[in-house]
């Protein structure tokens, strides 16, 4: 049917009331070998402002990114939400098209009006591949505040495959609050993987993020029983002065009591809540 009315002389660049050509619709279906393209369908954009760029990217069509940057069209270009072609190659897992932008030079560190990088895009929608090639081609000091930023949001998220690989090629130092603040992430939002992930990486189960005890508080009885295996001291004292026990005991968590008990926690009784029976 196209092949059909192109033949009988259907104008590709007529629009609608989107600014939305036939060209766009041709790509969006896979069908560019059927026109040709000049200059001014190259930049022109549709009412979301993607460019035809934008929309092979996002299409996964390799050859017509080629084809349009070949013929200079604004690699950096940004849609009305702030999304390069780069953001819309990783949103669609297109790895093959963010690895050619990124030999081409692309902005790698470009923000969207959602306040993300493509990076942290990758990290959001838990591409380890994409991350694995975005990373592969950070080098500068903004790129590496921004890893930190993808760094806290995988734990957060839960997505310990990208926390040990950014960990594992990390190109700055993890400084101890860093850590701390990690391990309480991980611990607070119960991600029993990362947090073995973190500890492999040298975090101490027993440091500053104390995250014994924050477990204890969350009453997460499969983490605090974790903690444990992994050499949780459950004597050691919070800035309150409080053992992990202390805690549990304060909670009426009984069974979290039981858990700690058995792990040799001592009972200091001089400090302890006296509870009355109900």
């Amino acid at each position: 049917m196209v092949e059909f009315l192109l033949k009988k002389g259907a104008d590709i660049r007529a629009s609608d009331a989107n600014k939305t050509t036939l060209l766009y619709f041709l790509i969006s279906e896979g069908l560019s070998d059927f026109f040709s393209l000049e200059r001014d369908d190259i930049i022109s954009s549709d009412t979301s402002g993607y460019t035809l760029l934008h929309l092979a990217a996002l299409c996964g069509n390799l050859g017509l990114v080629e084809h349009f940057i070949e013929k200079k069209c604004d690699i950096n270009a940004r849609s009305n939400s702030g999304s390069t072609v780069l953001h819309l190659a990783v949103g669609s897992n297109h790895q093959n098209i963010v690895s050619f932008l990124l030999r081409k030079g692309v902005e790698i560190d470009a923000v969207d009006d959602n306040g993300l990088t493509p990076l942290l895009l990758a990290v959001e929608i838990n591409c380890k591949e994409t991350v694995e090639i975005l990373v592969s081609f950070e080098t500068n000091d903004i790129i590496r505040d921004g890893r930190i930023e993808a760094l806290q949001n995988s734990a957060l998220l839960g997505y310990s495959n990208i926390v040990d690989l950014l960990l594992e090629n990390c190109k700055f130092d993890v400084t101890n609050e860093l850590m701390r603040k990690l391990l309480v992430t991980a611990v607070n939002c119960n991600h029993k993987q990362v947090v073995a992930i973190l500890l492999k990486n040298g975090f101490e189960v027993n440091g500053d993020a104390k995250p014994l005890h924050v477990a204890t508080r969350h009453s997460y009885h499969g983490m605090v029983e974790f903690l444990l295996t992994k050499g949780a001291n459950p004597n050691l004292l919070d800035e309150n002065n409080c053992t992990p026990l202390d805690i549990a005991i304060n909670l009426l968590d009984t069974d979290m009591c039981e858990i700690l008990l058995s792990e040799k926690a001592n009972i200091h009784i001089e400090k302890k809540f006296i509870l009355s029976a109900t």
